[in-house]
């Protein structure tokens, strides 16, 4: 069961954003995101009750899909981020 859910997985790269565009990023590793998601984060703390928090994600999917292993995937993603390793 393990291996059928890794094997249906998704590989990708993801970076939670600190402005919603991911422009810095996108320029940093030099290849455009696969998309950039918006994710709303629920907090409870004890002083200012419950927050809500929307951010955004950078995200990158590997260019080989699920009819490949994972390490395929892997390594396929690695490739094209591997741009900014000598920075």
């Amino acid at each position: 069961m393990f291996s059928n859910m890794l094997k249906h997985s998704r590989v990708a790269l993801m970076i939670l954003l600190k402005e919603p565009t991911g422009k810095k990023v996108t320029e940093h590793l030099e290849v455009s995101p696969t998309r950039i998601r918006e994710i709303t984060l629920h907090h409870s703390a004890q002083i200012e009750g419950k927050t809500t928090t929307v951010r955004h994600m950078w995200e990158l999917d590997s260019p080989k899909d699920q009819n490949f292993e994972p390490i395929v995937r892997l390594d396929s993603l690695i490739d094209l981020i591997e741009l900014f390793q000598n920075d």
